[in-house]
């Protein structure tokens, strides 16, 4: 699940909306396997809490696989089950389940659903009925004048460190790297702190 590398973040905002000030002291990563293995690391770091918060309605780079058309093609039990066997799936499952840190997600999502979207959302409910993740998801809409939205997907581990994936520009979600913030090398988190409770305030 997966841009620019300058000193701030765009965000995705209107005239109601607060405009996020992030540090300039982060920590950029290119590359797929390189943030891959920048995500995992800090995942079996975490011994506390992990959130992640997903702003992206369409992951067309992000390949949903047979599963995904299934889904689409109105097959809905069926594209669950295919899901659960997927080895990505499983992998996924084994890594909540060996980790100490309790898994939140939270889902923002605009109306009407992309396909892709209800089938996210499908496929993040059998991750909760697995005990692997609490999921939250929240309206768009009920954010406007509360929280200024990243534009790519973020999380945050043990409230000290933030990974923000980078995109590469127009691709919906084809990942080019990520960008690490984190508060023992000064980096000042309280913005995605607070975001995170503005989204599960609207959950």
């Amino acid at each position: 699940m997966l841009g620019h590398s300058s000193s701030r973040r765009h965000v995705r905002h209107n005239d109601n909306e607060p405009c996020l000030a992030y540090s300039s002291s982060m920590n950029v990563h290119r590359g797929y396997d390189v943030i891959g293995q920048v995500f995992t690391d800090h995942f079996k770091a975490a011994a506390h809490s992990i959130f992640k918060l997903g702003v992206f309605q369409n992951y067309i780079g992000e390949h949903a696989g047979l599963s995904g058309r299934t889904w689409e093609a109105g097959k809905f039990d069926e594209s669950m089950q295919l899901a659960r066997s997927d080895p990505r799936y499983i992998s996924w499952m084994r890594l909540c389940h060996e980790s100490p840190a309790s898994i939140t997600r939270a889902q923002v999502v605009e109306r009407p659903l992309t396909p892709y979207t209800a089938w996210e959302l499908a496929l993040f409910a059998e991750y909760q009925k697995q005990g692997a993740e609490k999921v939250y998801f929240t309206e768009a809409a009920h954010l406007l004048g509360k929280a200024a939205l990243p534009d790519s997907d973020i999380v945050i581990f043990d409230d000290q460190r933030v990974l923000q994936w980078l995109y590469i520009p127009d691709s919906h979600g084809l990942v080019d790297g990520g960008t690490i913030w984190d508060a023992a090398e000064g980096d000042d988190i309280s913005q995605f702190i607070a975001l995170r409770q503005a989204v599960l305030d609207q959950a």
